[in-house]
């Protein structure tokens, strides 16, 4: 099997919006329950439990969709959305887990999303009705560490609007691409000021991307969705 982006995830991965908020999601599924994982921050301040209208970003422009909003805890960056009623007709995984077990330190992963709206257009190939996300690649730079004990840090460049959108890796164990973790953001660095005389500003500062991804680990949407169906919350087999 090819290390590389299969089909089936890029085909999951969706542009979504809420108010003035844009991000990126991709659906799972279980026991016929359709899901769609993405970051909390771009809710806001949403009562865990709420009904919302989210839009999906399809050839036809912003679709409304209802979800209902499940979170795990306020300091995890992870929102599981429950579709009321619509599906999104997408092809199975295939032997696809939610899992960081046997991601390597220093290993390349790739993650998937929408930066400042962009895409890579509709593949008529394979008559879907969304975009096609971009794709980046990155990084393991450290697992479960201070002072982000329940993060994956990746060495990469991260762009606003990946929020929400999901790191896979390849396992070699099981030959396989599996979902690791969902995209939070990226570590800031300050850096000071220059005029154009090439002196510095005093007291001020600008905030750089310093390279460093935070992904939240996938198992807090694995623990969220076996809560709402009562499910062990070992079970990683999230098909469909």
């Amino acid at each position: 099997m090819s290390e590389l982006p299969t089909l089936e995830i890029i085909r999951r991965v969706l542009n979504i919006q809420f108010g003035r908020q844009a991000g990126t999601g991709f659906t799972v599924t279980k026991n016929s329950v359709q899901f769609l994982i993405t970051a909390k921050h771009l809710f806001g301040d949403i009562k865990n439990d709420s009904e919302i209208e989210l839009n999906i970003l399809t050839s036809r422009g912003w679709s409304p969709v209802m979800v209902k909003y499940h979170m795990y805890s306020n300091d995890i960056d992870i929102a599981v959305l429950e579709f009321q009623g619509s599906r999104y007709s997408i092809p199975k995984y295939n032997n696809t887990r939610l899992s960081s077990t046997g991601v390597i330190f220093g290993q390349d992963v790739y993650f998937y999303g929408f930066p400042y709206v962009l895409n890579g257009g509709y593949a008529t190939s394979f008559h879907s009705e969304f975009p096609i996300p971009l794709v980046k690649k990155a990084c393991v730079s450290a697992i479960n560490n201070d002072p982000y004990p329940n993060c994956i840090l990746l060495d990469g460049i991260n762009n606003r609007g990946f929020s929400g959108g999901p790191v896979t890796y390849y396992n070699n164990q099981t030959n396989s691409h599996n979902i690791c973790g969902v995209i939070s953001g990226y570590r800031p660095e300050l850096k000071p000021v220059i005029d154009t005389e090439n002196h510095y500003v005093e007291n001020y500062y600008v905030k750089d991307n310093s390279g460093i991804i935070i992904a939240y680990d996938i198992k807090f949407a694995v623990k969220i969705i076996s809560r709402i169906l009562n499910l062990d919350e070992n079970e990683t087999n999230f098909l469909g």
